[in-house]
């Protein structure tokens, strides 16, 4: 049976099943490795005895499969985490997950809201906060390699997300003095490169003016119809597309994991200039010593109004016989001190803030600790999440939309093409996911 003749009819089914006191809330994950610190189980049991979580782990490709069975299986499930939950905008939309504004509106002084990033709400669908983000990250931003900027004699972009200096024009020069060629015409070192990704769709679509959903969608959460083929989204993705084709200085990530890490791999170690991603400090294994860095806002197109960013968060699942343990759970993996995915910064400024020290003190980035100050807390003011979470089918329109781009990309059709066809299968499936 397909998922959206499913979740509605599952949903049904649970919110009629007795309710059984406990003090032993089951959370779901994903099974990878750095998404769960180990030990944060045993300091959360530690801080409120009497309660126990039953963390239960699942491959990335099966999380969704696992959610559905254990819930069809008459198995509790309370709180479940948004990482490669891919029907995350279905659950949300079709009841599955809990309304969680009366939690906020009764806790609120103890979340100590004024200490997190404006993102911390909008994990949002149409009127209800169906997700706790517990990592934020800052909206389409750059990075790149300042050492080889400084080697090609370009002037280093701005940290100011309102700074006009830092236009696409001035990004693509950038992006073609970066780009190294050999005596046989071979590129050894590219300008630019990315993940083709939502985040890089919204990125492109919005910095041009477009979007790729109707405002409806946004306010009420339900996906109606896609408005791929517009003028400012030709406009949009003919400058993404233009990249490879005309100016030949990115050969961007495909849509395989793999072939994304190859190319932030090469990106770390000095083979590409700038890496077009959600913003995020790193100081691990992936930046080599060997260069120092540099961050810097999606560079300016038209009028600055949204950048789009990927958030990690958890959902109450509206059947939950634990509702206020689990609502517990979920408050304290946003509380001071605690880190849920070691190497992220979270979602409270004060964990930012200390990224940006450590950062900074690290030496592998150009940036002055105030520049960095600027560019993430002035960013954040634009930052929103991308569309898959707070709009019903989101993910499935997109992937076609990426199927198309990368056509385009690869030069096999057009642009106006591409989003054509995107436009027309999109809504064709919109009507099945509709019935």
């Amino acid at each position: 049976m397909k998922k959206w003749l499913v979740l509605p009819l599952l949903v049904a089914i649970l919110l009629m099943q007795s309710v059984v006191s406990g003090e032993t809330i089951t959370v779901l994950w994903r099974d990878q490795q750095g998404d769960l610190d180990d030990h944060l189980v045993e300091k959360f049991e530690a801080a409120h005895p009497g309660l126990k979580v039953n963390l239960i782990r699942s491959p990335h490709n099966e999380l969704d499969d696992k959610l559905i069975m254990m819930l069809a299986s008459g198995l509790n499930v309370d709180l479940v985490a948004e990482m490669s939950l891919m029907n995350w905008g279905f659950y949300a939309y079709d009841g599955l997950f809990a309304d969680l504004t009366p939690f906020i509106e009764r806790d609120y002084a103890q979340l100590d809201v004024e200490g997190l990033l404006p993102l911390w709400n909008q994990m949002t669908m149409g009127s209800r906060i169906v997700g706790l983000p517990f990592n934020g990250w800052l909206g389409a931003s750059i990075t790149y390699n300042a050492t080889l900027f400084q080697e090609a004699a370009l002037p280093l972009p701005t940290t100011s997300w309102t700074d006009p200096s830092w236009n696409w024009q001035a990004f693509l020069d950038a992006a073609r003095k970066l780009t190294v060629r050999d005596a046989a015409d071979r590129i050894t070192q590219l300008g630019v490169s990315y993940w083709l990704s939502d985040l890089t769709v919204c990125a492109f679509s919005w910095a041009h003016g477009g979007d790729i959903f109707p405002a409806e969608a946004y306010a009420t959460g339900f996906l109606e119809r896609v408005i791929f083929n517009t003028p400012a989204n030709q406009r949009a993705f003919s400058a993404l597309v233009d990249l490879t084709q005309e100016f030949q200085v990115a050969n961007p990530t495909g849509l395989l994991p793999a072939t994304i890490s190859a190319n932030l791999t090469a990106f770390g170690q000095g083979s590409i200039g700038m890496w077009l991603d959600s913003g995020l400090l790193r100081t691990d294994d992936i930046l080599s010593p060997n260069y120092q860095w540099g961050l810097a806002p999606l560079p300016i197109v038209d009028e600055r109004t949204r950048v789009p960013a990927f958030l990690n968060a958890v959902a109450l699942i509206n059947t939950s016989p634990h509702p206020d343990a689990a609502w517990e759970f979920a408050k304290f993996l946003i509380s001071e001190g605690v880190t849920v995915r070691p190497g992220f910064p979270g979602i409270r400024a004060s964990s930012w803030l200390a990224a940006i020290e450590e950062a900074t003190m690290s030496g592998l980035y150009i940036n002055t600790r105030q520049e960095l100050e600027q560019l993430l807390m002035e960013g954040f003011q634009y930052t929103v999440p991308v569309p898959r979470y707070g709009v019903r089918a989101a993910s499935d329109v997109i992937d076609i939309l990426l199927s198309y781009l990368q056509q385009a990309i690869n030069g096999e059709i057009s642009v106006e093409e591409a989003l054509t066809k995107a436009e027309e299968e999109s809504n064709a499936l919109l009507v099945l996911f509709n019935r």
